[in-house]
């Protein structure tokens, strides 16, 4: 805040914009990838492991209307799974993957 030098009023200067740094955040985000985005029909999710991380995954996905979709064909493969959308209505999703004890999200584009 500061004041104008003729007269008694304030002007307050506000900043609309603001940018938080997390080095851990880049790391967290960079186990899981899910491409490609958008999908139309298969979308693989690569994980990347190390040896104390858990072997299998969970996946979950919601569409915007909050309904939930449990992928039935889920195919795991050394450090990827691939999931068959043919079911899916087009349209943007979330994708949850609960792998290691923790939940990653990635949000989709489902096209047709």
């Amino acid at each position: 805040m500061q004041a104008h030098p003729n007269s008694s009023d304030y002007f307050v200067q506000t900043c609309d914009s603001l940018t938080l740094r997390d080095d851990n955040l880049q790391t967290y985000n960079s186990v899981v990838s899910a491409i490609p985005n958008p999908v139309s029909d298969k979308l693989k999710i690569k994980i990347k492991r190390s040896d104390r991380m858990a072997s299998s995954c969970t996946v979950v996905i919601y569409d915007m209307k909050g309904r939930m979709w449990i992928p039935d064909s889920v195919l795991v493969g050394e450090n990827e799974v691939v999931i068959n959308l043919n079911s899916l209505y087009p349209g943007m999703c979330i994708v949850n993957i609960l792998y290691d004890s923790k939940v990653y999200r990635k949000l989709i584009c489902k096209s047709e």
